[in-house]
Formats: C-alpha cells, sequence, structure tokens
C-alpha cells in the first residue's frame, strides 16, 4: 500500500488579477462606481426639468393673465394694452420676458421690445403647450376677438439662466464622480481583503489538521454571517467526522476481536490434530469444532458485509417498490417453526396493505433480525406478535415479544455493535449471536429514510417498532388479520390471504362493462325505518316498495350519526364526524366544513370520469367568513368535487329559505338584497313569536322567528321575496332538477346525490297530497316523498339507464314526531310505527337512531327480492363506490370508510366486523349482535323530553334476543362489555378503515 503523504501542501499562488480579493475588489468598485454615477446623471436631470417645468409654469400662468386682460379690454383700446404689456416686459427683463401678438396666420402684429426671436416663427401646434426654439421657451394660448385682427398670444422667456444653473450643478456633479471613482476601487479593495482574511484563517487551520489530530477547530467570531456560518459548518463535519473515525477505530478493533476468537479456536483445533497421532474418533470432533468455528465466522464475515453496504447508502434510483404484508407474513412463516419447536406462541396481528421504497432483501434482513431475536430472548408459553399499520403517509412495523425485557442500563448501548444484551434477555443455549443484528438493523432503516424505536420492560417484554414511508401509490385497503396460534400450514394460508388482499385492489381498479354503472344516491330526512310500507309501516309507498323488490333490502343498515349534518359530512368523506370540531347540527349560515380538497365520494368518482351533481337538502354549510348571499359563495359543493348543484343551504327550517345554484342564489332581485343572521334579529317585520295566530303551522318549540310563507323559521332573514321557495312546491322542484340532471347526463356516467327535504319540517306537502295518508301531514310527506323517489325512477327508465344504475335508497337518521311545529304527527299516528321495532329515533343513541330504510337496486349485477342482515354503515359508501367506479383514494382519506362492496351487492351476509353509531352525547357501538352504549344521556323518545341517562358502566345488549333493547346485559358479560369500551376508545384515537 502507497504511503500518506501527510506533509502539509500549499497551494501556488496565480496572478494577482485571479484572486478573490482583487474580483472582489473590482466588482464592489464597478457596483458603487456605476451606481454613483446613474444616481448623479437622474439627479442632475431631475433637477434641470423641475427648472424648466417651473418656468413653463409661470409662463402659462402669465398666458392666461395676458388673455385675461385682452378680454376686459374695450373694443379697439390696443394702445392700453400695449403698455400694460411693455411694463410687464421690462420688469421680467432679467428673465428675457417678451409677449407677442398674432393673428390668424400666426404672423407678428406686435411684440414687447426686445422680442425673440423675431425669424424664423416657431412652429407651434397646441396651445399652452411649452416649446423650446433658439434658446428661449415659448407658449401660445388662442384669445378671443376681442381686439380686431388679434387671434392669440405668445409668451417667451429665455433659458440662460437655467443654463448658468446647470452648468454649476454640472462642476459639482463631476467632482462628485471623480471622488468615487478613485475612492471606490480603494474601499472595495480594503473591505475585499477583511472579508477574505477570515476565509486565509480557515485556509491555514483546516491545512494544519489530520486523521489523528482533528481536535482543532475554527474560530467563530460571533457575527453570525455567512461566514461564521461556513465555520460552524465546516467544524460541525469535523466533529462527525472525528465522530466517524473514532467508530471506525472500535469497529475495527471490535471486529478483530471478534474474528480472532474462532480463528483461534480453529488454529487450536489445527494443532491439536497436528500434535500426535489421534483415533478417527478424535479427529471427526475436532473437524466438527473447526466447521462450527467457521460457520460462527463466516456469519461474522457476512454481517459485516451487510453492514458495510447498508452504510454505503443505496440512491433511491436502485429501490424498488416492497410490499411490506408479504414480508411480514413469510418471515412469520419462516419463523413459525422455530417457534413451535420453543413453545412460543407467534401471531401476526394487525396487517395494513403498506407499500413502500426500498430494498427488499435489507428490509427482510431487518424483519428477520427482530423476529430472531424476539424468539431467541421469549420463554416457551410466551408471545411475539407481528403488526404493520398505517398512519397518515408512514407504516408502522413491530415486532413485541412477552420476554424477559432490557434493562434501562443495557438500553443506552442496544444499538451499539458487538453488543449483547445478556443479563435480562436470558438466552437459550446455542443461540449466541454477534451483536451486529441491532446496528445492521438501525442501519438499514435510516438507509430507507426511517426510524427504529423500542420499548421494554423487565419481565414484561420488548417491543421494537420500525417507522418507514409509504411509497407515493399505496392506497391503504381493508386487509384486517387477527392471528392466534401459527403453524406453518395455516401461515401458508395468511401468505394466500394477503396476496389476495393486495390484488384486489388491483381488480377493481379498472371496471367495464356492468362493473361501471351510473350511481343514484337517494336520501330522505329523518324517515325512519318503519315509514317505509315494505318494512310494515301503514303508510303506502309503492314506489320505494317497487325499488326495495327490484334489488336488495337492507334490515341492518346504519347511518352514521342520529343526526343529519353529521350522517351526511361521514357519508361524503368517509370519515366519522366526531374526528373534526364544527360537524354538529349547523345553523343556515354556517360555513362549508369539508374542506376544499377533501377526497369525496363526488370528487372520487369525479376522478374516475363521473358527471356529478348534488340535487336538494345540503347542510353541510357554504361560503367562508360572513356568506354574502347576494354573490358569488364560495367554496360550495364545486369544491368538493360536485360538477353541479342544486340545493337548499341547511334544512327547511331553517333561513335562508332560497335555492342555491352554482354557488349563487336562485332568482335572486338585486335590488332587494338577502341578509341573515342567528347572533342577532335583523328583521323588524312579526315573527312567529310575535303573531302565531297569522301561521298556517304553528310552531311548537324553537321556529318563532322569521316568517317565510307564512311558516316562522329558526334565524332571521330580509330580502330575497323573489327567491324564496314556496314550501308546497319544493319538492316538484327538487326532483324537476334530479330529473333534468339524468336528461343532461344519460349518456354518459353520472353520480347523483339525490337529497329530499321530506320528510323533515315544516311538513308542507303539495295540496295534491294533503290528507290522503289519514296520518295527518306527516304521512302525507312520506306519499310526497315516495312521488319523488317515482320521479326520479321513471327518468332513469325513460333513457333506458335502468338496468345499469345503481340506485341506493336510504336516511339521514331515524325518525321524530314533534320537531318543532304543531303538525299532528303524534296525535294522528294511529297503528303507525315510524322506528318499527327499534328504541328511540333521531337524536338518539340507541338503535332507532341510526338503523334506517335501505334499498339496493341495481338489475346488472343485485337479484330481485333479495334481503340481506348484513351489518352496513352509510360511512362505508365512500370507498364501496370508489372501488366500483375504480377511483383510487389516497393515502389518509377516507379514513373510516371499509370497501363493503360485496354486502352492498348481498354477496357477504355479514358485513362490518363492528359500526359507530355517532350521538349527540355518547357514541354506541355495534359489535355483531352486540350493542353496547357507553354512560351519558340520550333521547329515548320520537319526542321532546328528558333524556334517559345510561348508567356509568354503559349498557350492553344482544339484539338478537332483544332487538328493542329493554335488558342490559352489562353486569352478566362484563368482559364484552369492557372490550366494545376498549374498541370505542381505540376507534376515537385512530382510523377505523381496518
Amino acid at each position: 500500500m502507497p504511503s500518506l503523504n501527510l506533509a502539509k501542501r500549499t497551494q501556488p499562488q496565480g496572478p494577482t488579477w485571479r484572486t478573490l480579493r482583487f474580483r472582489l475588489a473590482v466588482w464592489n468598485a464597478l457596483v458603487v462606481i456605476v451606481t454613483a454615477l446613474v444616481t448623479l446623471i437622474g439627479l442632475r436631470q431631475g433637477v434641470r426639468w423641475a427648472l424648466v417645468h417651473e418656468l413653463d409654469q409661470v409662463l402659462i400662468d402669465d398666458a392666461h393673465e395676458i388673455v385675461l386682460s385682452i378680454n376686459s379690454v374695450h373694443h379697439g383700446n390696443l394702445e392700453s394694452l400695449k403698455i400694460d404689456l411693455e411694463r410687464m416686459a421690462q420688469s421680467h427683463e432679467h428673465r428675457g420676458w417678451y409677449v407677442k401678438l398674432v393673428d390668424d396666420r400666426g404672423d407678428q402684429m406686435w411684440a414687447t421690445q426686445d422680442a425673440r426671436p423675431r425669424l424664423p416663427r416657431p412652429s407651434i401646434e397646441e396651445d399652452a403647450t411649452p416649446v423650446t426654439f433658439e434658446g428661449y421657451r415659448i407658449v401660445q394660448m388662442h384669445a378671443p376677438h376681442a381686439i380686431d385682427g388679434v387671434a392669440g398670444i405668445r409668451v417667451g422667456a429665455t433659458l440662460d439662466r437655467i443654463n448658468e444653473d446647470m452648468a454649476r450643478i454640472d462642476r459639482w456633479v463631476l467632482l462628485a464622480a471623480a471622488a468615487v471613482l478613485l475612492a471606490a476601487p480603494i474601499g472595495g479593495y480594503w473591505l475585499a481583503s477583511r472579508a477574505v482574511h477570515t476565509l486565509g484563517e480557515i485556509i491555514t487551520t483546516a491545512a494544519r489538521l489530520r486523521p489523528n489530530h482533528l481536535e482543532e477547530r475554527l474560530i467563530i467570531r460571533g457575527s453570525g454571517d455567512e461566514l461564521d456560518q461556513l465555520a460552524e459548518t465546516i467544524n460541525s463535519l469535523l466533529d462527525r467526522i472525528a465522530a466517524y473515525l473514532n467508530v471506525k477505530r472500535d469497529f475495527l478493533a471490535n471486529a478483530a476481536h471478534e474474528l480472532r476468537t474462532p480463528l483461534a479456536a480453529i488454529r487450536s483445533s489445527v494443532e491439536v490434530a497436528l500434535n500426535g497421532a489421534r483415533s478417527p474418533e478424535e479427529y471427526e470432533d475436532l473437524m466438527v469444532d473447526v466447521i462450527e468455528e467457521c460457520g460462527a465466522l463466516e456469519a461474522l464475515v457476512n454481517q459485516l458485509l451487510l453492514l458495510s453496504e447498508t452504510e454505503a447508502e443505496l440512491p433511491v434510483a436502485q429501490f424498488q417498490q416492497v410490499d411490506l404484508n408479504e414480508l411480514a407474513f413469510k418471515a412469520v412463516d419462516m419463523f413459525s417453526g422455530v417457534a413451535e419447536a420453543r413453545g412460543v406462541k407467534l401471531r401476526v396481528g394487525r396487517v395494513d396493505y403498506a407499500m413502500v421504497e426500498g430494498n427488499r432483501s435489507h428490509l427482510r434482513q431487518v424483519l428477520n433480525n427482530l423476529l430472531d431475536n424476539a424468539v431467541k430472548y421469549t420463554p416457551a408459553g410466551g408471545e411475539v406478535t407481528v403488526e404493520a399499520i398505517v398512519d397518515g403517509a408512514s407504516v408502522r412495523l413491530s415486532v413485541a415479544d412477552t420476554g424477559a425485557g432490557i434493562s434501562n442500563e443495557e438500553q443506552q448501548h442496544i444499538f451499539q455493535r458487538f453488543f449483547r444484551a445478556e443479563s435480562a434477555r436470558t438466552r437459550s443455549p446455542g443461540v449466541g449471536g454477534t451483536g451486529l443484528g441491532l446496528s445492521i438493523c438501525q442501519s438499514v432503516v435510516h438507509n430507507h429514510g426511517g426510524e427504529i424505536a423500542f420499548n421494554s420492560a423487565i419481565d414484561r417484554g420488548t417491543t421494537f417498532t420500525v417507522t418507514l414511508p409509504l411509497a407515493d401509490n399505496t392506497t391503504p385497503e381493508e386487509s384486517p388479520f387477527q392471528g392466534s396460534g401459527m403453524t406453518r400450514v395455516v401461515s401458508i394460508l395468511f401468505v394466500l390471504f394477503a396476496t389476495l388482499a393486495s390484488v384486489a385492489p388491483l381488480q377493481a381498479a379498472e371496471p367495464t362493462g356492468a362493473a361501471r354503472p351510473n350511481i343514484v344516491l337517494i336520501y330522505a330526512d329523518d324517515l325512519g325505518y318503519g315509514d317505509v310500507s315494505i318494512n310494515g309501516g301503514k303508510i303506502p309507498t309503492p314506489n320505494i316498495d317497487k325499488l326495495a323488490q327490484q334489488g336488495l333490502s337492507f334490515r341492518d343498515a346504519h347511518s352514521s350519526a342520529p343526526t343529519c349534518t353529521p350522517s351526511r359530512f361521514a357519508l361524503l368523506t368517509g370519515q366519522y364526524a366526531f374526528r373534526q370540531e364544527g360537524t354538529g347540527i349547523l345553523p343556515g349560515d354556517a360555513n362549508l366544513i369539508i374542506k376544499p380538497g377533501t377526497p369525496t365520494i363526488a370528487s372520487l368518482l369525479q376522478s374516475a370520469g363521473y358527471k356529478t351533481g348534488v340535487i336538494g337538502k345540503w347542510h353541510l354549510g357554504l361560503g367562508e367568513g360572513k356568506v354574502n348571499w347576494n354573490k358569488q359563495i364560495k367554496p360550495s359543493p364545486e369544491q368538493i368535487g360536485f360538477d353541479e348543484h342544486f340545493i337548499i343551504a341547511a334544512t327547511g327550517d331553517r333561513v335562508p329559505c332560497v335555492y342555491v345554484s352554482g354557488g349563487r342564489v336562485v332568482d335572486l332581485d338585486p335590488a332587494d338584497p338577502i341578509e341573515v343572521s342567528y347572533a342577532e334579529r335583523i328583521d323588524l317585520s312579526p315573527s312567529g313569536a310575535e303573531q302565531p295566530e297569522k301561521l298556517k303551522q304553528r310552531w311548537s318549540h324553537g321556529h318563532d322567528q322569521s316568517i317565510v310563507n307564512g311558516i316562522s323559521r329558526i334565524g332571521w332573514m330580509t330580502g330575497g321575496e323573489q327567491a324564496r321557495w314556496i314550501d308546497e312546491e319544493m319538492a316538484d322542484v327538487i326532483s324537476g332538477q334530479g330529473v333534468e340532471f339524468i336528461e343532461r347526463h344519460h349518456a354518459e356516467p353520472f353520480f347523483l346525490f339525490f337529497a329530499t327535504q321530506d320528510i323533515h319540517v315544516p311538513r308542507v306537502p303539495h295540496s295534491r297530497f294533503v290528507g290522503k295518508s289519514g296520518h295527518g301531514l306527516r304521512g302525507d310527506a312520506i306519499m310526497q316523498l315516495d312521488w319523488t323517489v317515482g320521479q326520479v325512477l321513471d327518468a332513469l327508465e325513460k333513457h333506458n339507464l335502468a338496468d345499469n344504475t345503481l340506485v341506493i335508497f336510504s336516511s339521514d337518521n331515524g325518525p321524530v314526531l314533534d320537531d318543532g311545529y304543531v303538525d299532528q304527527a303524534n296525535e294522528l299516528l294511529d297503528e303507525h310505527d315510524p322506528n318499527g321495532p327499534y328504541r328511540a329515533g333521531k337524536y338518539s343513541a340507541f338503535e332507532g337512531g341510526t338503523r334506517v330504510p335501505f334499498f339496493v337496486r341495481w338489475p346488472a349485477r343485485v337479484p330481485a327480492g333479495g334481503t340481506t342482515d348484513a351489518l352496513f354503515g352509510q360511512v362505508d359508501l365512500a370507498a364501496t363506490l370508489s372501488a366500483l367506479a375504480g377511483a383510487k383514494i389516497p393515502t389518509g382519506a377516507c379514513q373510516d370508510s371499509r370497501g363493503e362492496l360485496d354486502a352492498l351487492l348481498g354477496e357477504d351476509k355479514a358485513g362490518r366486523p363492528h359500526l359507530v353509531h355517532e350521538g349527540r352525547d355518547p357514541h354506541s357501538l355495534r359489535m355483531g349482535s352486540w350493542k353496547f352504549v357507553p354512560a351519558g344521556p340520550s333521547r329515548d323518545s320520537l319526542n321532546p323530553g328528558p333524556p334517559t341517562k345510561v348508567a356509568k358502566g354503559g349498557a350492553l345488549y344482544n339484539l338478537s334476543a332483544d332487538v328493542d333493547e329493554t335488558t342490559n346485559l352489562v353486569d352478566k358479560h362484563p368482559e364484552q362489555a369492557e372490550a366494545m369500551r376498549k374498541k370505542l376508545r381505540a376507534i376515537a384515537t385512530s382510523p377505523d378503515r381496518s
């Protein structure tokens, strides 16, 4: 090896003009000189312009004054004017001032003494426009013919005084320029010398550094400038180099020590074999020892090579996409035999779909090392669990054991090379290692832009967690897995399951033919499970019944909440509303609560080529800040994925009582602007509280403010008389808009979110439905809702779209009777049961609050006349419809929405494993046939009244035997209640997609 020449090397000095000092000085001088000259010349020209402008203004004022004098002179009295003008010329003689009277052709008729110039005549095109001619500044102005023959005047003054002033200024400018030309190079060179001086110190200090002499550091002057930053950077680099060299020295020393042991053992065995004759059995034993030591030596060398390779930091260009699911299952499969032999229970917990960019073999080595350690240090009867959980843009891969743990002292050195934690994590015989495994894991993980951490406690076990960034195109899918025991055969099945789960999204990404239907989601308001006749209701609903009979009826489908705003938020975003503040029941002037850019059903289907539209009730807010209802309202549904919208902003019982289309109020008269307030009264006309006798439908509670169409509402509103809706016509208007949307887009894939106002209060059906149900206005509104559904279905039939259109009918929450108006909903209920066999309704955490009618019709895929008991949540429609359309859900979006397409089409009879029912206070949980309601108050009626208080331990019901939730089993099954309580807590803090 050639020797290293560490003697001090000096850089050859080049010509002075090539030095940094010289170049800085030249550039500084040039910048200063050019800046100074431009400034001086600009200043000089500015002064001249100001002086000439001042003279022009004086001449113009004089011209105006002379014209006024001409107008005041009596006819023919020219002599008196001439005398006055001569007097003025004499008083301004020092400025060379003069005046001329000219005729129509511009010829001189008279001039003051010494007037210049005489000939030739100056060219003056416009009045009051100064011109320069033969050293004079001249202004001409038209004069009326007050004096015969006089058509205009010319006033002039010499520029000699200005030229003299400018000559003096020029001398000062030249002196200043000379001073700059002299001072700039000198100052620039001085400044450059000071700047380069510090660089010289850096060069001198750096030249003294040696590999064995790295303790010297550059001086930090404390100025905080770039040179200080450069010195700090170099010092930091030197610190890292010194630390790296120290680590390398220790590593070489430790590696030499570790290599020496097997080599010494091999040498000793060979020497023993050579010293004297041995029996064949003795030679065989010695060779076995040599082979064992060679195996240990080979393992150590391989690990050293791997460590060296990982520290080389492979470029990202050499990375490939790695499926962590496959790695996890294969690793568990590989170690399952060893674990079984040691009496260790090896299981897979939650494993999300996760793709990362990296080196497959290196990542596999990380997982193998962690599993190897976990199995080694876990005693018989213990357990090792592997999980991969997607969290936002990263995935957490964890290996947890129930071994002896690592002591606090050893935890400080756990990632050091050749360190072995022996005291706490007792080894079984023959499982000794090299002490490089965790160091290799750390190096690999850091090389992949991730982090590795651990948590350990004596006698409680250790968990190692590797956090890696997800690949850009990773789309977390629903691949939950809960394992118990792990054998080789079962683990192979798990690998097959993981592979199928990873292929399923790819198959859904390219739908063709009947797999890509039009989608119509009909969303009723406050319609209970028992409000439709096919579910036992006493009010005829032939169109809804026909829809159900032609498709699939769900008996256990749920809205996400027992009130409208959070249900609609969860349906569109695929995220439980309780995860975002401000998603309760909104006032009519609330801002849009779905932030623009948030993936929604509409935007996801839009990305897949669907035309999207929302017609009817919105109640998710509009605009930002104080909404101006008289201008374009943004953001609106268009900013979250809807190509078109025709909506009511909130509900029928809240102002503003107008339709909004394309972000503007429909039929608004600009001369009659709208104003809305929920904070203070702005409507001075009589309110519902003040004149209830004049209302066509009285309020019972909380609906007593501005009156619109003879009905008092929540909130105050003024203006917009021409734009206000008529409640009796609302169903016709909304259904008409829905039909028009289908007609416009029948030739292309479309998604229509058709959200009716019926049967929300105020229930004001059209006259053709009033009295037809026999159950009062609420029943009549149900019949009107059914008619509306028929209009949409007829439009599909008209354009031959029924066979390949997925129609979903449901409601945003359970039923309510008295919801603010006196409409005889209770008095005329008779035998009709709005919530069917279920407890309570709207506003309630009990089953009737969210179990709603849910029907699916798609003749091309769904057999007619079917029923299903699959547990299904509206929150799943985002992921389910996206999968159907081939739309990709971005990472982290729709975090509570599961792809339940099989359940939606009737092919999966079980559905969701669990489902949250968001309440106004407690959030209840369904898990199979079990229903858990935590402690807290909840409405327990279809009318206002004191809430039922669920006791401290919560309430547990088995719906398979107790559908109306009358028997609390929390004391008989405390373990089930506790498991569901924990599940609720877990869902509250993490996504529920898997």
